[in-house]
């Protein structure tokens, strides 16, 4: 794998742990963010290995994953994770607090999520796929 791919992937597994400690602090938002960013640098790293040229700037998921042709099966997953983004970086996205907005249900939803699209990138990859599991 090329080094800039790599540090993405790493960077991805690295936020998949995160979101775990962060659900075990019961601090959801953040679990819920992190697991957008998992999504986000995963997809980041494909983009790289495949188009040996660096990252696009993009935050959107579903656009990210045109970029790396995920299959069908992956959009609810993409579209799911994508507002996590911006509602827990920018308190005015929403009326309440990001921290105030999630819950263990959203935060384990949003893990879930973000390692089906994981294991898909890590199949395309050719890597192991990440081991992170909740409580």
């Amino acid at each position: 794998m090329r080094p800039e791919a790599r540090h993405f992937w790493d960077q991805g597994l690295q936020e998949v742990e995160d979101a775990v400690a962060l659900f075990r602090m019961r601090r959801w938002a953040k679990g819920c963010f992190s697991c957008e960013q998992a999504a986000q640098m995963a997809s980041k790293a494909l983009f790289i290995e495949r188009e040996v040229r660096s990252h696009p700037r993009e935050h959107d998921l579903r656009r990210l994953g045109n970029l790396v042709h995920a299959p069908a099966a992956l959009v609810p997953a993409l579209d799911a994770l994508n507002p996590l983004y911006m509602r827990n970086r920018y308190p005015d996205v929403t009326s309440t607090i990001p921290g105030l907005t999630y819950s263990e249900t959203d935060c384990r939803e949003a893990f879930d999520r973000s390692l089906e699209i994981l294991r898909w990138v890590s199949g395309e990859l050719g890597v192991d796929e990440p081991r992170s599991r909740l409580a």
